[in-house]
């Protein structure tokens, strides 16, 4: 048992027993130890790399009108709008920032917002009077996530445009801890990494024909005729830069806001 007695004079500083390792982990646990209970917590809770969300995701079916989801743990939100934020009504309320409770949106890649996985299920609400609930989501870190699996040769995931399943990729934000063995919708142990949840994709390819340099700062050179090497990549890409690319050239592209750009590091 160590002993936490006070510092005599004349003792150095650094050999205090505030300093000691026993001591530490005996604070460690006191800390982390459940209400009420005798015990210490052998698992500890720590809160590095979590927030709070409130299950406002909406999905229609069909042509109908977006309806409340419920949500497993492992599925993922959008973060939205801070929770706490100031109601200029009550004035006399102080809110406190240091508390990181957000909006859980559906996925939507046409904005920059991180994605939390849930860590618990939250119930939707019914759309009108019942909110959905408020539970803890992960923002960073390692987690249990569902994802769906295209290909076993994957070792990351990334969210998909209005969805809340991960879905597996050759690159991404959330990278998979093991190679799942087979295809389709499974649990998987995930860490989602320190780019905050935010998509970064990027590929290798081959120009087939010129790609112009923008004809102005706002409008880039655009060609869709290339082959890829490496990751993947459809659509158009855009030359941002003041030169023209030739037929043949190898260019790395990545994806932003919803397009491929040309980055000219990888030129």
């Amino acid at each position: 048992m160590p002993n936490y007695g006070k510092v005599r004079p004349g003792d150095a500083f650094n050999r205090s027993n505030a300093y000691s390792a026993s001591w530490q982990n005996d604070v460690t646990e006191l800390v982390n130890r459940p209400t009420g209970s005798g015990a210490p917590d052998t698992a500890l809770k720590s809160s590095s790399g979590l927030v709070k969300v409130r299950n406002m995701v909406e999905v229609a079916e069909g042509e109908g009108d977006p309806e409340p989801v419920d949500l497993l743990r492992g599925h993922y939100v959008q973060l939205g709008a801070y929770l706490l934020a100031p109601n200029p009504d009550h004035a006399e309320i102080k809110h406190d920032f240091r508390k990181p409770w957000f909006e859980g949106k559906l996925y939507d890649e046409e904005m920059d917002n991180p994605i939390a996985i849930l860590t618990r299920a939250a119930r939707g609400g019914d759309g009108e009077e019942v909110l959905g609930d408020i539970e803890t989501a992960r923002v960073l870190g390692v987690c249990t996530a569902i994802v769906n699996v295209t290909d076993t040769d994957h070792w990351f995931a990334k969210p998909v445009d209005g969805e809340y399943v991960l879905e597996s990729d050759s690159s991404g934000p959330v990278q998979l801890l093991a190679r799942a063995a087979s295809t389709g919708s499974q649990e998987l142990s995930v860490m989602l990494g320190g780019g905050g949840g935010v998509t970064t994709e990027a590929a290798l390819l081959k120009l087939t024909a010129e790609l112009l340099a923008r004809s102005d700062s706002t409008t880039p050179g655009t060609t869709s005729s290339y082959d890829v090497v490496k990751g993947s990549a459809s659509g158009a890409i855009e030359n941002w830069s003041a030169k023209d690319i030739p037929s043949g050239t190898y260019v790395g592209v990545i994806k932003i806001s919803g397009g491929w750009v040309v980055w000219p590091a990888f030129c």
